[in-house]
């Protein structure tokens, strides 16, 4: 946590992200005990309509995990608290699964239309 796999005499110099198709939404919501502190935990979330979702958890466990049963569900219309909780099952701890229940439920609802 909060290192890279980059070696001591290693530079990253360049990340390239492609666009994205029109009409895709995007949202992405962290949590961290003051401003400006490394987040604890967040949710990203990008849906591009007629193309697919993607939602990925932040701090619930040791890397960054995606959530797919949360991506079907809010295709097949399911509500920001639904896809929520399909996508932290398997986090452990109440206060860790509540947080990320909260937040992704918030980028969800922010990338929906």
């Amino acid at each position: 946590p909060l290192t890279t796999v980059l070696e001591p005499d290693e530079l990253l110099v360049e990340i390239e992200v492609p666009a994205l198709p029109e009409g895709t939404r995007a949202a992405f919501v962290e949590q961290a005990r003051t401003h400006g502190d490394f987040a604890i935990a967040g949710a990203a979330v990008v849906l591009a309509p007629g193309r697919g979702a993607a939602i990925a958890l932040l701090g619930g466990g040791a890397t960054v995990a995606r959530a797919s049963a949360a991506e079907r569900a809010v295709l097949a219309g399911a509500s920001p608290l639904e896809a929520a909780r399909l996508a932290v099952v398997g986090v452990d701890g109440d206060y860790r699964r509540a947080l990320l229940t909260e937040l992704v439920r918030r980028a969800v609802a922010a990338a929906l239309p």
